[in-house]
């Protein structure tokens, strides 16, 4: 990811604590202040009542409840040009069309 000179926000929506933590230090180190979610729903909620939406939204696919592509699909409908990153350990060529086709 790139650095920049001013501070960037980033999302990131993932139900492991250790690939959050992870993920946070990684993104802190590159100039992204990072607000972490447990899971799609309270990201969504958080994002539907925010004055600006954050600049990067990192998005793990596998999560129980909302998984990530209907949390995207959720996203894309708030703000269409949020640009959103998704993770997962386990993707199919078909999962990775899907998210693509939904703008992520």
């Amino acid at each position: 990811l790139p650095s920049f000179p001013t501070r960037r926000s980033s999302d990131l929506v993932d139900d492991e604590e250790g690939v959050r933590d992870l993920i946070t230090i990684c993104m802190k180190k590159r100039g992204y202040d990072v607000c972490c979610f447990t899971n799609g729903e309270t990201a969504v909620e958080a994002l539907a009542t925010a004055e600006i939406s954050p600049d990067l939204v990192l998005l793990d696919i596998i999560m129980p409840e909302l998984d990530g592509i209907e949390t995207l699909q959720q996203i894309k409908q708030i703000s269409k040009d949020t640009v959103v990153i998704m993770l997962t350990a386990y993707g199919s060529m078909k999962t990775a069309l899907e998210c693509m086709q939904l703008g992520g």
